[in-house]
């Protein structure tokens, strides 16, 4: 039996202004680092639809899944989403 897995997405800035980073207060504190152009794409794809499976970006973006998977990591390394497990 498949279960189904969603990824929250937690935005910390807006993914299109041309800063390259931006401090960000609170406990936490640090620096957002900007997106490439098909990482904003990725993003954008996630935000609109959160439990996007990664062959369905692959068929909108029409790039192959291991470039996809690459986007993925990178949104993740650099804080804008966090996979998180679907709840039964």
């Amino acid at each position: 039996m498949k279960h189904a897995v969603g990824i929250q997405v937690t935005l910390f800035k807006n993914a299109d202004d041309g800063d390259t980073t931006q401090d960000i207060g609170g406990q936490t504190g640090g620096k957002v680092v900007s997106l490439t152009d098909r990482q904003k794409e990725v993003f954008k794809y996630i935000v609109e639809e959160p439990t996007i499976s990664r062959s369905k970006l692959v068929k909108r973006m029409g790039i192959n899944p291991s470039a996809v998977q690459k986007h993925i990591e990178a949104l993740k390394k650099k804080g804008y989403i966090i996979r998180e497990m679907a709840k039964q």
